[in-house]
């Protein structure tokens, strides 16, 4: 599919509402829709002309209507009329051709266009740093991936077309008229003033209301969703109806706009027929006057009054759509303010994580195709809240092929440092580097991966969640991984790998999912692996399986992994001892044991607990 250079989508961004997602501003919108024109200039010039063609022929049935007139009027022999007609219908059923094929090759075109947007805006979506999507909220991001995409698909496939034939056919009338007599073309652009006084009385208002409109939408969208997806805990608090209320005051104020919405169309509504009224009103007086005066045949004054009656269809039907290409824009804005400044291509490696080449068919499954990378931590600070930073001046360095285990007190900033190694939070202050490169860039996202312990199972076949981490994977390799990480239960599916799984499909307990996405990880390349208490299944039978599977599946790469079973830090390479958000010792677990106070007392009292 032809797109735009992703490299250089605008994406300046109006000052968004606080804790919101960014919207483009006009300008941005504007040279984004210049670029979908530029991208698809073929299919663009394509249909203009055949839209062209379509509207003359339209205006060839009202021409021989004219010239019908006059044929009566001058007592003419019936074969004339005879031939007339027939040019006539044959004229009608070419121009319905050409209009049917205008419209599909308008849609066509931008339906490519749509499909590449929407694309866009789903891998947008899922580089949405979650900090920030924390503070937005889900539902403002969920309305503009399927809402406002929703609203520019409405727009592709029954807007557009309907007005790039309306302005073809509203072009050609004009000129016409101009062609009968130039005082028609004059008489009816008398409807020109009411008809622009409408537009940008609309336009004035219309902007802000839609744009209101979508925001309340997208608030109702996320209240709705909070109360869902909370529903266990909202009734163990006993306030449903608080939440209740507040999906109610949402969907009260979406109602509000909309209805907002509806009077500005009407009023627009009334203007557009003033101005045909006057415009038809005009030429029938200027016709009368010409036929009168014997400048023009009453013909030419049919054919005038009908090209005029004419136009009333194809302006209002794009004067009266100025209110969805308002809504269009709005939507547009809304989803190109999300896309990243250098597009998915400036995002996406040369190469994915899962890309196999001759050194991964030698090297078995769970080693990485490249050495190991390194994680440098320089002087990092952070905080979620600018009053309460998180982690404080942090230095920490992990060598190659180094695994380092990230302990300490609930709060200590252990998954935070985490989320900075992944790049899913930027640094306030300070540097984060992997593999050479800043967390969160192309070339660092191509060296790390993490798994955390909640893991989701995507829905399909097994086979098909594996392959997410390797799609050129065969089964072979698929059963290896499996093997790697103790999935032996595998055989035991009703279908094996084609088992459907995930929503709609199998359900798997926690460990058995935390064993798919070690898995998965067995699969990459990837040389930095983050592991956020991905085998925290303490005082299970299963927590042994998986530990021994993240061993397996670490062999070989540099890994930082943070544990709140202490059995899990002694056998790493190394241990790093946080507290309240700075490191306040590193070692092994003997030199820590031996010769680190707090991490001596962590020890003790992790084992009297589990004595207890």
């Amino acid at each position: 599919m032809s797109t735009p250079a992703p490299g250089t989508v605008p994406t300046a961004a109006t000052a968004p509402p606080a804790a919101a997602l960014p919207v483009a501003d006009p300008a941005a919108t504007r040279r984004y829709a210049w670029q979908v024109l530029r991208t698809h200039r073929g299919g663009v010039a394509a249909a203009a002309v055949v839209l062209l063609v379509g509207a003359f022929a339209g205006l060839v049935p009202v021409w021989l209507i004219g010239r019908m007139v006059d044929a009566v009027a001058a007592d003419a022999a019936p074969s004339r009329l005879w031939w007339s007609a027939a040019a006539l219908v044959a004229a009608l059923v070419g121009a319905t051709a050409l209009a049917a094929v205008a419209r599909l090759l308008v849609a066509r075109t931008f339906e490519h266009a749509l499909a590449d947007l929407r694309e866009r805006t789903v891998h947008a979506a899922l580089h949405v740093p979650p900090a920030h999507l924390e503070r937005a909220g889900t539902g403002d991001l969920v309305a503009r991936v399927s809402g406002d995409v929703d609203v520019l698909r409405t727009t592709v496939s029954r807007v557009l077309p309907a007005v790039c034939g309306a302005g073809a056919t509203i072009l050609l009338t004009v000129g016409g008229l101009a062609g009968l007599d130039w005082r028609f073309a004059v008489a009816v652009l008398t409807a020109v003033p009411l008809q622009v006084w409408g537009v940008r009385a609309f336009g004035r208002r219309a902007g802000p209301v839609f744009r209101a409109e979508r925001a309340a939408a997208a608030d109702r969208t996320h209240q709705v969703l909070e109360a869902v997806t909370a529903a266990d805990t909202i009734r163990a608090l006993g306030t449903s109806d608080a939440h209740e209320g507040q999906v109610e005051r949402a969907s009260l104020r979406t109602v509000d706009r909309t209805v907002e919405g509806l009077r500005v169309q009407l009023a627009f509504a009334h203007r557009l027929h003033a101005g045909e009224l006057v415009g038809l009103g005009a030429v029938l007086v200027v016709g009368y006057w010409l036929v009168g005066a014997g400048a023009a045949t009453v013909g030419a004054a049919t054919t005038a009054a009908l090209l005029v009656h004419r136009l009333f269809d194809p302006v209002g039907i794009l004067l009266s759509q100025v209110d969805d290409l308002q809504r269009a824009q709005a939507a547009l804005a809304r989803v190109v303010g999300v896309l990243p400044a250098d597009g998915p291509a400036g995002d996406a490696p040369d190469a994915a994580p899962g890309t196999t080449d001759a050194r991964a068919a030698d090297a078995g499954t769970h080693a990485p195709t490249t050495d190991a990378g390194t994680i440098d931590v320089r002087g990092v600070t952070f905080a979620y809240d600018p009053d309460r930073p998180v982690l404080h001046a942090v230095d920490l360095h992990v060598a190659a092929g180094e695994v380092v285990a990230l302990v300490g007190a609930s709060g200590a900033g252990k998954s935070t440092l985490a989320r900075l190694v992944t790049g899913a939070v930027a640094p306030t202050a300070g540097t984060v580097l992997v593999d050479g490169a800043p967390a969160g860039s192309p070339r660092a996202a191509t060296a790390v991966a993490a798994v955390t312990q909640e893991v989701h199972v995507f829905a399909g076949t097994l086979a098909d969640d594996l392959r997410l981490a390797r799609p050129d994977a065969d089964d072979a390799r698929l059963r290896d991984a499996l093997t790697l990480v103790g999935a032996d239960w595998v055989d035991d599916l009703p279908e094996g790998l084609r088992t459907a799984v995930g929503a709609g499909g199998l359900p798997l307990s926690p460990d058995r999912a935390q064993q798919v996405a070690l898995a998965r990880l067995a699969l990459t390349d990837a040389r930095v692996v983050v592991l956020d208490e991905a085998t925290a299944e303490a005082g299970s039978g299963a927590a042994r399986t998986l530990d021994v599977a993240a061993r397996r599946v670490l062999a070989g790469r540099t890994a930082l992994v943070v544990v709140h079973r202490l059995d899990q830090a002694a056998r790493a390479d190394r241990i790093a001892l946080l507290d309240a958000g700075r490191v306040v010792a590193t070692g092994t677990h003997d030199e820590l044991l031996a010769g680190c106070e707090p991490y001596a007392r962590l020890w003790s009292a992790w084992h009297r607990g589990r004595a207890s």
